[in-house]
C-alpha cells in the first residue's frame, strides 16, 4: 500500500542489520502473494540499465535496452532508506561484481502461455522542400487483415503493428513521390524514418506572365566598343592600381538568370549534370527554387519564377549560358556593363540608397534575401516606391541581390599585370571571380569595383550569374 513501511512488513533501514529469512514478513506481501520485494535484499533482474529506457520502452512486454554495461536491480534491501524500498526505485550495477545485501529470484512462463502479439510502431514524414505536406493520405498493406490507411494533416505519420512485412504508400493529388512505396519489416522493433519526399507534378510556370522581367527569353544589352578606367584607390588592395582596359564591343544581360530561365535549361538536358560530371542541380540544398523527379523538372513555388537562380556552380554557369550561345563575361566586361566609365562607385551614382537595391538590411520586402530581377526600377510596387537602380548601359542588380560569377580565375595582384586591351584574367588558378554583392552583404561589398572569389565548384544562396557574348 501507500502507508510508511515498518519493520512488521518489511526489513530494512539497518533496523535489524543484516538480511532475514524469506517469508518472515507475511505483512509485506504483494497482491499476488509475493515476499520480500520491498527491503530484505536487492534483487537482480534481467534487463540491462539505460536511464533514458522508459521514454522509448516497448508498450508490451519491455525487455530492456539491447546493450549496456549494468544490470538493473530492484526493492532495496536491509541496509536501505524507505525511499529506496519503494517498488518503483531502479538501481543498477555492474553484473560481475557481488554484494553482501543483494540477491536475487527467478520467474518463468507457464507451460501452455503464450504472449501476446507485441506491437511497435512504424513511424516516417512525408516533406516537400523540407516541410511537412498536410492533408495526405498514407495507405497500408502487407500481414494483416485488411488495408489500413490514414490521412495526416502535418505529414508525420505513425502505425502500431506486430511482426510482419509492410508496404507504405502515401497518395495526394498533384504531389509525385520519392520513393512511390516502401516495404519495411518489422522484427521486434520500432521502425522510424520511412520517410518520402513529395514533389508537385502541377507546372507553376504555366501561368507566369511572360511580359515580367527574367520570365521569358533572355534579354541582352549591347555594351559600345571603348575604354574605361578599372578598379578603384578606395577599395581593397585587390581592387588596385586603377588602370585602364579597352574592350571590344559586347553583348550582356540585362538582368540576372532566372529560376524559369534555369528550368527551361534542365527541361531541354533532361540530365543532372554535364559530361565532366559537374552536377546541374544541387537537391539537397533548401533555397534551391527548382525540383526533380526522374528526369522532370518542375518550379518548388512559383513565386520564385523570376528570382535569379541560386546554388549555381561556375560551371553550371557556363554551361547554361554556352546552351544560349553565349559565354560568362569575363571581369573587366562584368565591371564596365556595371559602372559606365566615369569610375562611379554604384551603378547609379555615388550614393547609396535601398530603394535601387537590395543588400543588407537595404529595407525593402525583400530585404535579406532574394528579390525578382528588375525589381529596382522606379515603378510603385505593391505600395513600395522603388528607385531605378540600373547602370549607366540598363543592367539591373549588379549591385546586390546575388553574386554573379564571371569568366576569370582570380588573382590578388592581377591588375597590376593586366593587359590594357580585352583582358582575360590570369591563366591558372583555384578560385573564380564573382562580382557585385548580394542580399546579405553590407554596402562596402556591393560596390562595383569589388572582386571576391569562390572555388568554381561552390555553390551557395547567395550565388547567380549573367551571360554575355560576343558581337562579331
Amino acid at each position: 500500500g501507500n502507508d510508511l513501511p515498518t519493520m512488521d512488513r518489511l526489513n530494512f533501514d539497518r533496523l535489524i542489520g543484516h538480511s532475514v529469512d524469506v517469508g518472515s514478513r507475511p505483512d509485506g506481501a504483494t497482491e499476488f502473494g509475493i515476499h520480500d520485494l520491498a527491503g530484505n535484499v536487492w534483487e537482480w533482474v534481467h534487463d540491462r540499465y539505460g536511464e533514458s529506457y522508459y521514454s522509448s520502452s516497448a508498450g508490451t512486454n519491455p525487455k530492456g535496452p539491447e546493450t549496456g554495461d549494468e544490470r538493473v536491480r530492484r526493492g532495496g534491501s536491509w541496509a536501505d532508506t524507505e525511499d529506496l524500498v519503494r517498488p518503483a526505485n531502479r538501481n543498477r550495477a555492474r553484473p560481475a561484481n557481488s554484494f553482501g545485501d543483494v540477491g536475487f529470484r527467478c520467474a518463468r512462463t507457464p507451460d501452455g502461455v503464450t504472449d501476446p502479439p507485441r506491437s511497435f510502431t512504424l513511424s516516417g514524414r512525408i516533406t516537400a522542400d523540407g516541410a511537412g505536406i498536410g492533408d495526405i493520405r498514407v495507405r497500408l498493406t502487407g500481414d494483416m487483415d485488411a488495408t489500413m490507411s490514414t490521412i495526416v494533416s502535418s505529414g508525420t505519420f505513425s502505425f502500431d503493428l506486430p511482426d510482419g512485412s509492410y508496404t507504405i504508400t502515401p497518395e495526394k493529388e498533384g504531389f509525385a513521390f520519392i520513393p512511390e512505396s516502401r516495404t519495411v519489416i518489422i522484427s521486434g522493433e520500432n521502425i522510424t524514418g520511412a520517410d518520402f519526399n513529395g514533389m508537385r507534378t502541377t507546372s507553376p510556370p504555366d501561368t507566369l506572365d511572360s511580359s515580367l522581367p527574367g520570365a521569358g527569353e533572355y534579354e541582352w544589352v549591347l555594351i559600345p566598343a571603348g575604354s574605361f578606367p578599372m578598379g578603384s584607390e578606395a577599395g581593397d588592395i585587390w581592387e588596385r592600381p586603377v588602370h585602364r582596359v579597352n574592350l571590344k564591343s559586347y553583348e550582356i544581360g540585362k538582368y540576372e538568370v532566372t529560376n524559369v530561365q534555369y528550368l527551361a535549361f534542365l527541361v531541354a538536358k533532361r540530365e543532372t549534370s554535364d559530361r565532366d560530371g559537374n552536377d546541374y542541380l544541387n537537391l539537397g540544398v533548401k533555397n534551391l527554387q527548382i525540383q526533380q523527379m526522374d528526369t522532370s523538372f518542375s518550379l518548388k513555388n512559383s513565386a520564385f519564377a523570376t528570382h535569379p537562380v541560386v546554388e549555381v556552380t561556375w560551371y553550371v554557369a557556363k554551361a547554361f549560358c554556352e546552351w544560349i550561345s553565349g559565354r560568362l563575361p569575363t571581369e573587366a566586361e562584368w565591371e564596365k556593363a556595371a559602372r559606365g566609365t566615369d569610375e562611379r562607385i554604384y551603378p547609379w551614382g555615388g550614393e547609396l540608397d535601398g530603394r535601387r537595391a537590395n543588400y543588407q538590411n537595404s529595407g525593402d520586402p525583400y530585404d535579406n534575401s532574394t528579390a525578382p530581377v528588375g525589381y529596382f526600377d522606379g515603378s510603385l510596387r505593391d505600395g513600395y516606391q522603388t528607385l531605378d537602380g540600373a547602370s549607366p548601359y540598363g543592367l539591373y542588380d549588379v549591385a546586390g541581390n546575388v553574386y554573379e560569377w564571371v569568366q576569370d580565375w582570380y588573382g590578388e595582384d592581377y591588375y597590376s599585370k593586366s593587359p590594357e586591351n580585352n583582358p582575360f584574367g590570369p591563366e591558372t588558378g583555384e578560385s573564380k571571380v564573382n562580382r557585385g554583392g548580394s542580399y546579405d552583404y553590407h554596402p562596402f561589398i556591393i560596390r562595383s569595383s569589388h572582386r571576391s572569389w569562390y572555388k568554381p565548384h561552390v555553390a551557395d544562396d547567395r550565388q547567380g550569374f549573367r551571360c554575355a557574348k560576343s558581337v562579331q
